[in-house]
């Protein structure tokens, strides 16, 4: 029961860590973020001068937020109903496709020469 409380305090005070909000100079202008929020941008900052190790981290959290409901929104903005509609239709189209490498047998089309008739 003790381990249950002590996860519960280091769980909130991560959590009251990462809201702290700390001084940050972007592009010259001071803001306050979160420390959250500030971690994220240094990463970012880091993987795009090719550090590759937090490339690989960024990468990683993308895959892990970036999930099919983000597909639907574009940055708060719905998609237009022409982007959706094209969406769509290749969806349909994919989910319509036979699997790579399948064959394909057309009733009629192969004839039986008689060649393997046992007799």
């Amino acid at each position: 029961m003790a381990w249950n409380l002590r996860r519960i305090r280091v769980r909130r005070g991560a959590k009251r860590t990462l809201e702290v909000p700390v001084r940050l100079n972007e592009q010259g202008r001071a803001r306050r973020v979160s420390t959250q929020h500030a971690v994220l941008l240094r990463l970012r900052e880091k993987a795009l001068k090719g550090d590759a190790r937090s490339l690989d981290q960024l990468i990683e959290l993308a895959k892990t937020f970036n999930n099919s409901a983000a597909v639907e929104s574009v940055g708060d903005e719905a998609l237009a109903a022409e982007d959706q509609a094209i969406l769509d239709a290749y969806a349909e189209e994919v989910r319509s496709r036979p699997p790579r490498g399948a064959i394909t047998v057309r009733p009629g089309v192969a004839e039986d020469s008689g060649a393997n008739r046992d007799g």
